[in-house]
């Protein structure tokens, strides 16, 4: 399907793991969102509109607007991190 047609989705997020000095976590990309869950450091989690903010200058976790959100990313980059990808 990809190949007959390149505007077809394969897969609607891409995880990544991330190291910034002796930090690390994850990290879930959608289309309009890219979430980060620190292991450790003081980070925590991020989430970034990157539709209205690419450039990931205003972090949004806190932002009751986007409780669902976040909650939803979390849970999915848990289960990318649990499953050892």
């Amino acid at each position: 399907p990809v190949l007959d047609d390149p505007r077809t989705a394969v897969k609607d997020a891409a995880f990544t793991q991330v190291r910034r000095g002796q930090s690390h976590g994850y990290s879930i990309r959608t289309p309009r969102w890219r979430y980060m869950l620190w292991a450790d450091g003081d980070d925590g989690e991020q989430l970034f509109d990157m539709q209205a903010d690419p450039s990931e200058a205003k972090n949004l976790v806190d932002d009751a607007r986007y409780a669902s959100t976040v909650a939803e990313l979390k849970q999915r980059v848990l289960a990318y991190a649990k499953a050892g990808k």
